[in-house]
């Protein structure tokens, strides 16, 4: 890193080349169109594969909550005793089972559970897209400008090193510093290869969680590193745990197993049937008509259904287990990724706000003393050094904190208080630079 800050410095002394904290610009060679953090989130919402599911998922709980409410069918049944015409009996019947117990009130119960567990899990599965197309999208961004600032860094490299080359030549500073050059020239070209596949590993990310081709997605992004996010309070946002849609779908499991549990129950009352019919009976010259009129009921000896009650209750307790599970783990992710978006915000605003301003003016001032003779060259590398670290983490925490803000906005189901956190609109509006 010296070595190649070394190149930099000289380059920058010698030949006249912009300073290392020119702020980079986005850009992809051939690029003919941009991609927003707007149309990410469109393409995402329309093609992701999860999400798609989530919402068939709705249909079909919907279809289920239909067939809980049916009622069992009768049954028509037809007994013919001797086929002559003139001595038969023939009995026609209709049976109706009866539930007893509310088992048809448990089943529709348990299926408005299912399907309201399947709405929530449907926006969790969207916040969840959105939170990632956040984190992706930035992530990105981010290794797009570290990739541009390896290219200059690279360029002013190169052109160090043809520059030494020719001042040894003239006898002007000694054939070490030549060597050093084309080593330094070397990182250069080895770290812009590091960074170029960094920008492709980031951007095959943010093609997958769009659903499209690598080839498919733009050549740039139409996004800045210049802004940060701001979050709302502690408070709001510890308030909302409870009205996440990960943390309700969990709670209406514990309804649903409870009306499972419920229907078990009401099923150990054995189902009443109840038969009308009519009894033609026909001998010789004479029929009568006789009325039928029935009652069974199946006896429990030998499967009171014990066990599957037992079951549909113990289920019912994991439900309740389950959603203390998922509110703690809500809790810490919540709580871990405010921390990690408070102690980014905070780098990104001091490095923006001082250290930057700082490095710039420390690195003007010792080459202006250089070139004056006040300073040796390792005091110019040094402050080189410096400007050029801060630059690159001022980028890294600029990311650093949109992926902590996209996390605490999934943690917290997409919005606070009804106002979304992870929408293109909200990421974009001017309070959050």
């Amino acid at each position: 890193m010296k070595t190649t800050l070394y190149a930099t410095c000289v380059a920058v002394l010698l030949l006249g080349i912009a300073p290392a904290n020119a702020q980079p610009a986005v850009s992809a060679p051939g690029a003919v169109t941009s991609l927003t953090l707007a149309q990410a989130m469109q393409s995402a919402l329309e093609n992701n594969i999860g999400l798609k599911v989530a919402r068939r998922e709705i249909d079909a709980q919907s279809s289920a909550l239909v067939q809980a409410g049916a009622r069992p069918n009768p049954a028509l049944s037809v007994l013919q005793e001797d086929f002559r015409s003139t001595a038969r009996t023939t009995t026609t019947q209709l049976t109706q089972p009866i539930e007893l117990g509310g088992q048809r009130q448990w089943r529709v119960e348990a299926g408005s559970a299912a399907q309201r567990a399947a709405e929530l899990d449907a926006q969790a599965s969207e916040a969840s897209v959105r939170s990632e197309v956040v984190v992706r999208y930035f992530e990105t961004l981010a290794s797009t400008e570290l990739v541009e600032l390896a290219t200059q860094t690279a360029a002013i490299a190169q052109e160090t090193y043809v520059a030494v080359q020719r001042r040894v030549k003239a006898g002007k500073v000694s054939p070490v510093d030549e060597g050093r050059a084309q080593i330094a020239a070397n990182n250069a070209q080895i770290e812009l290869a590091s960074a170029n596949a960094a920008r492709d590993r980031a951007r095959a990310r943010l093609a997958q969680v769009l659903s499209v081709g690598e080839g498919q997605l733009p050549g740039t992004l139409s996004g800045s590193l210049e802004s940060l996010p701001m979050l709302p309070e502690w408070s709001r946002l510890a308030a909302a745990l409870d009205t996440t849609p990960a943390v309700r779908s969990a709670s209406e499991e514990i309804q649903r197993r409870d009306a499972l549990a419920k229907l078990e129950r009401a099923q150990r009352i054995p189902d009443l049937s109840v038969t009308l019919g009519l009894k033609r009976v026909t001998d010789g010259a004479r029929t009568d008509n006789q009325a039928v009129v029935g009652l069974s009921i199946p006896l429990p000896i030998f499967d009171t259904r014990r066990g599957a009650t037992l079951e549909a209750a113990q289920r019912a307790d994991i439900a309740r287990d389950a959603y203390l599970g998922v509110r703690q783990q809500q809790q810490q992710t919540l709580t871990s990724a405010y921390a990690e978006f408070t102690a980014a915000r905070e780098a990104a605003r001091r490095l923006r706000e001082d250290i930057l301003p700082q490095a710039q003016s420390a690195y003007d001032a010792t080459r202006r003393g250089f070139l004056l003779g006040k300073f040796g060259f390792l005091d110019v590398l040094d402050a080189q050094r410096t400007l050029a670290m801060a630059r690159s983490q001022y980028i890294t925490s600029v990311a650093g904190a949109y992926s902590a803000y996209a996390t605490v906005g999934l943690a917290v189901g997409g919005s606070v208080d009804g106002v979304p956190l992870l929408s293109a609109d909200r990421l974009t509006q001017p309070q959050y630079q």
